[in-house]
């Protein structure tokens, strides 16, 4: 027990006369290791019931239709779905916000095959592995 809650306790059995202080005493004594062990499991159950699953992301299978050949993987923004693919790795970027102005809108840092589920760095023909401004043909 912390030290709190056993001066409360200690206060409390004081008051009492003998008889009901030494009944109390025996039974806390005999109680001590079930307390912990209680409070402890207690606290432990309170930990895994507060933790919050994370849903898995959806694969490019799910995400896109089935008229799409890959998606693109965005960093801070949503799938990106199509058929064809223009890289322009002269910057890299962080989000779309890096592309703007530019032939290439969106900012990606994975491509992956909607068949077979390979994926690949966008940058990887040129030799980049952080994520690049791309522009994407729409699926038909």
């Amino acid at each position: 027990m912390n030290a709190d809650r056993f001066a409360a306790r200690a206060r409390t059995l004081a008051a009492h006369p003998r008889r009901t202080l030494l009944g109390a005493l025996s039974g806390a004594v005999a109680l001590t290791p079930l307390g912990f062990g209680s409070e402890i499991a207690a606290t432990k159950c309170m930990r895994r019931k507060n933790k919050k699953k994370k849903k898995p992301a959806p694969t490019c299978a799910a995400s896109c239709p089935v008229t799409c050949s890959s998606c693109y993987l965005r960093p801070r923004a949503s799938t990106l779905c199509g058929v064809g693919l223009t890289v322009s790795c002269l910057n890299t970027c962080a989000s779309d916000q890096d592309c703007i102005g530019t032939m290439t809108p969106y900012c990606a840092s994975h491509s992956v095959n909607r068949m077979t589920g390979e994926v690949k760095d966008v940058g990887e023909v040129f030799g980049v592995s952080d994520p690049c401004c791309i522009a994407v043909m729409d699926c038909p």
